[in-house]
């Protein structure tokens, strides 16, 4: 759980600088990569655990991390393109605030299990 909520601080850091820099910001798009891949694998095991509690929850929040993670890769390829706008990147903010809330939900209202 610990390592969900660490890696989770990190990724908030490195997702906003690798939409907002204007330079340097393939090193922050790479770095986010690899935290919402260590995302899967603790998430994995948090849902794992917590499935027998709110199986709808658990499911929900692997959905819109899903869809979370495909916004983002679309958000980062705007960037790379040069014609990353505010419109996507508000979006990309609502779809992760709407996880963080699904996920807080499904712990019980507190991120600790």
């Amino acid at each position: 759980m610990w390592i969900h909520l660490l890696v989770a601080v990190l990724f908030i850091f490195t997702f906003v600088l690798g939409l907002v820099k204007h330079s340097g910001y393939t090193v922050y798009q790479m770095i986010s990569r690899f935290c919402y891949l260590i995302f899967i694998v603790t998430g994995g095991f948090l849902a794992f655990k917590a499935f027998h509690r709110s199986p709808f929850l658990i499911s929900l929040k692997i959905i819109i991390a899903l869809i979370f993670i495909a916004a983002l890769e679309y958000g980062f390829a705007k960037k790379n393109h040069k014609n990353l706008d505010q419109k996507t990147f508000k979006i990309l903010i609502f779809i992760f605030v709407i996880l963080i809330l699904v996920g807080l939900l499904a712990a019980g209202g507190r991120p600790f299990m």
